[in-house]
């Protein structure tokens, strides 16, 4: 998976064949950003087969500052 394009209201991601996912600002940790071409980890959050939507979430490999 890799970053297609870059939106105010959230990254799009390629995933295989074709289909793409976003991810939505909302769950992109503060401190990340993402550029096009850079390869990303997710997984799947919900998919909207009627507005055929796929949301995603990155995979976070470090805890949040604030985690406990």
């Amino acid at each position: 998976m890799y970053v297609v394009r870059i939106t105010p209201y959230g990254v799009i991601v390629s995933l295989e064949g074709g289909v793409e996912g976003l991810i939505h600002m909302s769950k992109i940790p503060p401190n990340v950003e993402y550029q096009v071409g850079q390869k990303i980890n997710c997984t799947v959050e919900s998919i909207e087969s009627k507005a055929r939507k796929i949301a995603l979430v990155p995979v976070i490999r470090e805890k949040p500052v604030l985690y406990r």
